[in-house]
């Protein structure tokens, strides 16, 4: 059976998360504490115990995800359990990238942290806001979209569902029309417009940074965002970062090209289930794993290696 694991992005966090994991595994304590010395920010704290609008600032958000995605993946596979190929969900590639050793955890960590801090920022005039679309084909929302040069389809998360972003009274104005139209709309609790033009400031001072990061081929493919396609040599690691900012996520088509490569089960490594709720959606036989607490995880070990 072939094994793809794929890290959840942000969006999944929540107070709580990772905190028996946390208390149960000695291997996730060694990843917590890395992460919190690295990055100067009690991961412990805000993950477990914090206030929920300070979770969901993007640069705690990405390293609370980061810290528990990376102490799952390590607890996992030192009971021999490892993926065929993998692939994150926006931020989750990079917890993808760096679980497969395509950069130091160290420089990872900063990496993440420098990403969340220009994510937080005011990038452009106009302010920026993001909401998920579900119930409508593609067609019928590029149609709404078509007259709006402030807005694009960030997500391409199931055949049916996906995510707008860009200048907030646009995206207020199209979503009102998609209601109309049948479709559900939510509203995504995010800082700004991510994966769209608007972010091109924070994209710009991304690539300077990337820059001074070493890259390495990976241990395991990675079916990257931007084209959907296997990667895993540190020249198209590095390429793929440097779009990943500005490109849509390609979610739907990274999950059908993983059943197309003979992909018999998924195993979610980080907080939540979002990602299985979009993989059934995408294909609703597949065999789908969580590992979100230590219940999940000690469940989905003993499944995977029996």
């Amino acid at each position: 059976m072939k094994t793809a694991f794929l890290f959840p992005g942000q969006g999944s966090q929540y107070i709580g998360m990772g905190n028996d994991i946390f208390e149960g595994c000695g291997i996730a304590q060694d990843i917590y504490k890395t992460v919190s010395e690295v990055s100067g920010i009690n991961i412990p704290a805000i993950s477990f115990s914090g206030h929920a609008e300070k979770l969901r600032e993007s640069q705690n958000a990405q390293l609370a995800t980061l810290t528990m995605s990376l102490a799952i993946f390590h607890v996992i596979t030192a009971k021999g359990i490892k993926p065929d190929i993998i692939a994150g969900h926006s931020m989750g590639e990079y917890s993808a990238i760096i679980a497969a050793k395509g950069m130091d955890i160290k420089e990872g960590i900063v990496l993440i942290k420098k990403r969340g801090e220009l994510m937080s920022q005011k990038n452009t005039k106009l302010e920026g806001a993001m909401a998920a679309i579900t119930g409508l084909p593609l067609q019928e929302i590029e149609a709404v979209l078509s007259d709006e040069a402030d807005i694009c389809i960030a997500n391409h998360n199931t055949p049916t569902q996906f995510v707008l972003s860009g200048a907030k009274a646009c995206i207020y104005k199209v979503t009102l029309l998609l209601k109309k139209k049948g479709a559900k709309v939510i509203i995504l609790p995010v800082e700004g417009a991510f994966h769209s033009p608007l972010m091109q400031n924070a994209a710009t001072k991304f690539h300077e940074f990337l820059n001074g990061i070493c890259v390495k081929d990976l241990s395991y493919p990675l079916i990257g965002n931007v084209k959907a396609s296997p990667i895993s040599q540190s020249s198209e690691i590095m390429e793929e970062m440097k779009r990943h900012m500005l490109s849509p996520v390609r979610w739907c088509d990274t999950i059908k090209k993983m059943l197309d490569m003979g992909i018999t089960r998924f195993v979610e490594i980080g907080p939540g289930n979002v990602l299985k709720g979009l993989i059934l959606r995408i294909h609703r036989t597949a065999e789908v794993f969580t590992t979100g607490s230590l219940r999940e995880l000690e469940k989905t070990t003993e499944k995977l290696v029996s």
